[in-house]
């Protein structure tokens, strides 16, 4: 059998180095992809080619946008937001795991005081930076982040997680209670840093309500200058909900009723304290903890 030189032997390795380039760099350019508009938007969080989108400019989108897969969002400077009224910006779904980051300067999500943030109906959205603001839920419960479950439209039942690595969430709204992230039943919150300030409830809890058999966990982060009409300015823990604190800071912020920093509702709610601060709250009663 005729051996092939040497010479050959490089020829060769080159001319399959340089079919394969074109392929790797398809699959290269696959993997993200930037958008302008709000089609581009909604088809590249359906393509599951890519792993991370990023904004290449503002978006005002018409409707709710659907997350149900694993993705990334990087705002890149820019805004989202959306032109209709009382709508979720983004709802993340059971099969969805949406990661929100900024790689430019002041990107948000920004609520105009008319749209939620996001739904997390089973799914899960971390937020790396960025900002989520000027968001409201005009009639009910979680004004930036509404964290729930499927209920009976899934078995089993999955459960939203949301979870707070950076980033901020600011003046927002809830026309009932948890004006930035209200925690439904079996749900959780983990805050691990990043800010929460100037948030306002017409009912309970400031900045965050746990509901039944909710979990809240905070590490590391702040809540500040938030208020509610009755109880919790910052914290309100309704029922059989749980709040760890570990660390982090819970200051400045006031309730009308009771539980300036943190209310405790109900004799089966858990609220555990190992770590970090409550300072400089008011409230009816208890201007820490009640």
């Amino acid at each position: 059998m005729k051996k092939r030189s040497l010479q050959g032997r490089i020829t060769a390795f080159i001319l399959t180095l340089c079919l394969a380039a074109p392929q790797m760099s398809m699959l290269t350019f696959a993997e993200n992809s930037t958008v302008s508009n709000e089609t581009e938007l909604k088809s590249a969080l359906e393509n599951t080619e890519f792993a991370e989108i990023k904004l290449g400019g503002n978006i005002e989108t018409t409707w709710e946008l659907d997350v149900e897969r694993t993705v990334t969002l990087d705002l890149n400077g820019y805004t989202l937001s959306c032109s209709s009224t009382d709508e979720d910006i983004i709802r993340v779904r059971s099969s969805g795991n949406l990661t929100v980051k900024d790689s430019g300067t002041n990107g948000k999500i920004d609520g105009q005081n008319k749209n939620c943030g996001f739904e997390v109906k089973g799914g899960t959205l971390t937020l790396e930076s960025g900002s989520i603001v000027n968001c409201t839920d005009a009639d009910g419960d979680g004004g930036a982040v509404d964290v729930s479950n499927t209920g009976v439209t899934e078995t089993p039942v999955k459960y939203g997680k949301f979870v707070m690595n950076g980033g901020t969430i600011k003046d927002c709204k809830a026309g009932d209670d948890g004006a930035a992230v209200d925690v439904g039943m079996g749900c959780t919150f983990t805050m691990n840093d990043g800010t929460i300030s100037n948030c306002r409830a017409e009912d309970d809890g400031g900045a965050v309500f746990v509901k039944q058999g909710g979990f809240f966990v905070m590490n590391s982060g702040t809540i500040e200058n938030c208020s509610a009409c009755n109880n919790g300015g910052a914290v309100n823990i309704y029922e059989n909900g749980s709040f760890t604190m570990t660390g982090g800071s819970i200051t400045g912020n006031r309730a009308t009723g009771d539980g300036g920093g943190v209310y405790v509702n109900g004799a089966h709610s858990a609220f555990n304290m190992y770590g970090g601060t409550i300072t400089d709250n008011t409230a009816k009663n208890g201007g820490g903890v009640y």
